[in-house]
């Protein structure tokens, strides 16, 4: 301890009593702590040894004891000390938009008496303390802007008087817990701009207050629930910059302002029957490409079915061939009788809709190849097994080519998992046309994000077949 540390300490302790000026020790330790870890000499404001406790900034004093520590950007550079968790008549803990650094403390789970508990926009790392779970009197939760990683803890689904749950701009993983089905008393939801994956899970249809959900900017996929559908006070449901892929009917959400769907892997099917739920602002478009790159190898004279069937009531088709339209092809399938080498090309569908009259959807590329006869079509035939090649450069840096064989249409998922098992990039999900695809990964995560070097790996799953591949990014 030095010499200030030891007359703060020191001071605290023997300060003469009064109504308003004598703490108990445990109390005076922390705030020397505090004081003491975060560059106390240097606050904003600096605390008057010489006055009362009670008169310093942004400190309240109620019978001896701390109940508030509010200190928004003050200047405040170093770690949580533990000893703020002796604080246990403290009802308010705000210190944000400073230069906080290290990890939450576990200790913070013994304020049993805290209604408001403010991190956000530090440089805090680190995982959410379980032990938060413990401080069922909370009331608000911010810890947005931060760098926190790990997953949500599911004991934060105990805070059920919890009314705003903050955990946006993090680097939060893995999925959003069910648990947080128990917060009936929530008004806001906020969690975007993470890495969490997985799928929204139904419960959250249990929070009737809800008047804010924000998902945006993660790795969640799947369809949206339509449980959510009960949530009739929900304002605003900002869910863009996903990769969700079915979007239910929110017509019986009466109060909704704002509704964000951009960048998911929605068609017009899921679009149509939302164009006027949102009061105010519904932003849809641009959405992810529909379909997958293929190569199709057709014998001359063979026959050529190309088909993307989008669902949706008023889809307006249009087939286009290395760029230019098609005349009169303008359904969702394009059949070709007699195949000639002409037309050997990049075929791509166009899709617009006279509801949803802001999005225009295309296909991947399907690259038609046409052989001049038997003999040399026996040579390049479609594949005869299921196979994942290596892939190419390797190691590899800024990106790669992985190539696989499908003898067959089918279900096809493309992952890329980091050496701890966890996955960081869905490179593809859905149905395949039978051919040779050729696919890219550009060493980066779902969210963008650049990954560092190393080792990942890659896995082809189909009902019929599963092999992983080993591929070293190399910066």
């Amino acid at each position: 301890m030095n010499y200030l540390r030891f007359f703060f300490s020191i001071f605290l302790i023997l300060i003469p009593f009064s109504s308003y000026s004598q703490i108990l020790e445990s109390d005076s330790l922390a705030l020397v702590a505090l004081y003491d870890s975060t560059d106390g000499a240097n606050w904003e404001y600096i605390w008057d040894l010489n006055s009362p406790v009670d008169t310093w900034s942004f400190v309240t004093v109620n019978n001896g004891r701390v109940e508030k520590l509010d200190a928004p950007g003050m200047n405040l550079v170093g770690s949580i000390p533990p000893e703020l968790g002796n604080l246990t008549d403290l009802q308010w803990l705000r210190l944000p938009n400073n230069d906080l650094t290290g990890s939450i403390p576990a200790e913070l789970g013994n304020l049993n008496n805290l209604t408001i508990l403010f991190l956000y926009y530090n440089q805090l790392t680190g995982s959410i303390p379980v032990e938060l779970g413990n401080l069922v009197g909370l009331e608000d939760l911010n810890l947005g802007g931060n760098l926190l990683t790990g997953s949500i803890p599911t004991e934060l689904g105990s805070l059920t008087n919890l009314s705003n749950l903050n955990l946006q701009l993090n680097q939060l993983t893995g999925s959003i817990p069910a648990e947080l089905g128990n917060l009936l008393n929530l008004d806001a939801l906020t969690l975007g701009s993470n890495l969490l994956s997985g799928t929204i899970p139904p419960e959250l249809g249990n929070l009737t207050n809800l008047r804010q959900i924000e998902l945006w900017s993660n790795q969640i996929t799947g369809s949206i629930p339509s449980e959510l559908g009960n949530l009739t006070n929900l304002g605003y449901l900002y869910l863009q910059s996903n990769k969700l892929s079915g979007l239910p009917d929110f017509s019986t959400l009466i109060s909704l302002s704002y509704l964000k769907v951009e960048n998911n892997k929605l068609t017009f099917g899921d679009l149509e029957p939302n164009m006027n739920v949102a009061s105010t602002s519904f932003t849809y478009t641009p959405q992810d490409s529909v379909g997958n790159d293929s190569v199709i190898v057709v014998g001359q004279d063979g026959n050529l079915s190309l088909s993307i069937p989008v669902s949706a009531t008023a889809n307006v088709y249009q087939w286009m061939k290395d760029g230019n339209d098609i005349p009169e092809a303008t359904g969702d399938t394009l059949s070709i009788s007699h195949v000639e080498y002409a037309d050997s090309g990049s075929y791509v569908l166009r899709i617009t809709n006279t509801i949803v009259t802001d999005l225009t959807l295309y296909s991947r590329p399907m690259n038609v190849i046409v052989i001049k006869d038997l003999a040399i079509r026996d040579e390049h035939p479609l594949p005869k097994q299921f196979s994942l090649h290596n892939n190419y450069p390797n190691p590899f840096n800024p990106s790669t080519r992985i190539e696989i064989d499908l003898p067959s249409q089918t279900q096809v998922s493309l992952n890329v998992y980091d050496i701890m098992g966890r996955e960081v990039s869905a490179i593809v999900n859905e149905s395949m046309v039978a051919g040779y695809h050729r696919l890219a990964w550009n060493g980066r995560s779902d969210s963008g994000q650049l990954l560092p070097s190393g080792i990942y790996i890659a896995r082809l799953v189909t009902p019929e077949y599963n092999k992983s591949i080993k591929m070293v990014l190399m910066k």
